[in-house]
């Protein structure tokens, strides 16, 4: 056991460059989330063996790919995640209805519209009688760069959170960080744009993970794609210690394996 996630929970990842985070993000709001309650970890698997888990509904919204790429890690989870647990455990159905995608363009987007149109479709999803039991906020590093409107009211982002504390959902929110070119004054106003942001972001998240890239992933990127791996490194999380086991995340395999044994156990295919 490594950590509880509970339902409900704000989940912050970050990490330098391309480093899987959707992926990651999509991982945790598919797999079973343990119950709040004083059961033992033994006893928890008990009951998940006794009544398979399904996957809940979840919404994306995204300021970074098209609806495209998260069917595609939808897809390839769903085959990954039936891999790695034992038959009976889960559902089997896994039909793309379950995945939404509310995609915004970069440009002028008001603050009210952000607002308005991921409320909407919440609450279109509450009156199907099927609400969502995720949420993805993917690629949030963009707006300050790309949606100056966002930008301008950096006040946008703990309301958003604030409304979405009001509803029965875990949020994952991913946020890249970069280096920019140069230095100076340039850099520095840049950087300081995105303060308001982070610190939203850190302030309304109950559990906080880094995707750290190992010391020469990126050289075996090239000869080996299969055998990039990157740190979960724990920031942050509430009401647990830091776990002192290390994992690591394949980017291109979609799974979670141990330091110690870092061979996947399966063939994810």
């Amino acid at each position: 056991q490594y950590l509880d996630v509970f339902p409900r929970s704000h989940v912050l990842l970050q990490g330098r460059g391309s480093t899987g985070k959707a992926g990651f993000g999509l991982k945790l709001l598919m797999s079973p989330i343990l119950p709040r309650n004083d059961e033992p970890p033994r006893s928890r698997a008990k009951i998940h063996r006794a009544q398979p888990f399904h996957v809940g509904r979840v919404l994306v919204v995204t300021f970074l790919h098209p609806d495209d790429y998260y069917l595609t890690l939808w897809h390839r989870l769903s085959v990954v995640l039936r891999a790695e647990y034992e038959p009976g455990e889960m559902r089997a159905d896994f039909p793309h209805r379950q995945l939404e995608v509310l995609q915004f363009e970069p440009g002028f987007l008001n603050p009210e519209d952000l607002l308005a149109k991921i409320t909407r479709r919440m609450d279109g999803a509450e009156l199907e009688g099927e609400p969502f039991a995720g949420v993805l906020l993917d690629g949030l590093h963009n707006v300050f760069l790309q949606f100056p409107r966002l930008q301008e009211r950096p006040l946008v982002w703990p309301m958003l959170y604030r409304i979405l504390r009001t509803r029965e959902v875990t949020v994952v929110s991913t946020h890249t960080t970069f280096t920019l070119p140069g230095g100076g004054q340039q850099q520095e106003w840049e950087l300081t744009q995105a303060l308001p942001l982070l610190n939203a972001l850190v302030g309304a998240s109950d559990f906080h993970f880094e995707l750290a890239e190992l010391r020469g992933s990126a050289a075996r990127a090239e000869a080996d794609q299969d055998r990039v791996e990157y740190r979960i490194v724990v920031k942050s999380a509430i009401g647990q210690a830091r776990p002192s086991k290390t994992l690591l995340w394949h980017r291109e395999k979609l799974v979670v394996v141990s330091a110690r044994q870092p061979e996947l156990p399966f063939d994810p295919r």
